[in-house]
């Protein structure tokens, strides 16, 4: 099955493994520690682009690399305290496969969602290649080559169908809520800047409107633009920065707490911060220029001769 899947052009590799299981084992001190492993053949680690850190990959040439052998990763050796595992044998049992010796260790990768952790793994082959998962490196997807391995799958599961998945949508699925959650708040926040800025301005607009008298006696004296609107901008902006100072502690808060349950995080840095103080300040300066723009071009005559 594999040697023809490999026949077909545009298949760089071709791996036959189990999922990833979780187990316990006592050590050598007698403490049971709990570990997950998988079954994998000799073509996993180059197929998923796995690093070595430490000794090498199973290598099919050598017998004993089928019974007695695994390969651990990053997470096991700290968990262990192994300052030298290659060569370390190791209690952990499963099935038939007993008390393997370390003939490697592959450098940490995410085996669970980023919800979790790296845990300790141990990957081992055993003495027979089962129907487990198998997975297949492509140069590129296309119909032709999903219909060729398909031909390739009947030719020797038939009548059972070819059932499949993209690695890039196993992953994505993964992270639904996330996306969901991307979704909504991407929504409500352009929701909330197009209903705040429309209450700004109303608000704004209200308040310029009935000081209209004075903005008008103030252009008669000699008062320039910059005066005034520098006059008037200065009252909103403080209110302005206490919101922005609010908004902005509640958000840093909100946020804190929600990545706190994320192993691997970004940090919400200054940088996010200040891009939304700007960004908010500058849409709220240009809604409250617009409103002062509106009473600067009017005639102060209008205004001044109802008195």
């Amino acid at each position: 099955f594999k040697s023809d899947l490999l026949k077909i052009s545009g298949v760089e590799s071709v791996s036959i493994a189990s999922g990833f299981n979780g187990t316990t084992f006592r050590d050598d001190e007698g403490t049971i520690v709990e570990v997950g492993h998988a079954r994998v053949d000799p073509d996993y680690i180059p197929a998923l682009n796995m690093e070595v850190l430490q000794g090498r990959n199973f290598d099919p040439e050598i017998s004993t690399d089928y019974v007695a052998s695994a390969i651990v990763n990053e997470a096991f050796v700290k968990t262990h305290g192994l300052k030298n595992p290659i060569g370390e044998q190791i209690n952990f049992e499963y099935g038939e496969f007993s008390k393997p010796t370390i003939i490697g260790v592959v450098k940490d990768f995410n085996f669970e969602s980023l919800h979790s952790p790296v845990s300790p793994l141990v990957l081992y082959m055993g003495q027979t290649l089962r129907e487990y998962d198998t997975f297949i490196k492509l140069t590129e997807v296309n119909q032709q080559k999903m219909e060729d391995i398909e031909a390739v799958h009947a030719k020797y599961f038939a009548p059972y169908p070819l059932s499949y998945s993209f690695v890039e949508e196993d992953i994505a699925q993964q992270y639904e809520l996330e996306a969901n959650i991307k979704m909504i708040a991407r929504a409500g926040s352009i929701a909330a800047i197009l209903l705040s800025c429309l209450g700004l301005m109303g608000f704004v607009g209200n308040q310029i409107r009935q000081k209209m008298k004075e903005v008008s006696i103030r252009k008669v004296v000699g008062a320039g633009a910059m005066q005034i609107f520098r006059l008037y901008l200065t009252r909103y902006i403080w209110l302005l920065t206490i919101g922005v100072v609010i908004g902005l502690a509640m958000a840093i808060n909100i946020m804190g707490n929600w990545l706190s349950n994320y192993p691997y995080k970004i940090d919400f840095g200054l940088a996010i911060g200040a891009t939304a103080v700007v960004g908010v300040m500058i849409v709220a300066v240009l809604t409250i220029l617009s409103q002062l723009y509106r009473a600067m071009i009017v005639n102060p005559v209008k205004y001044l001769k109802e008195e």
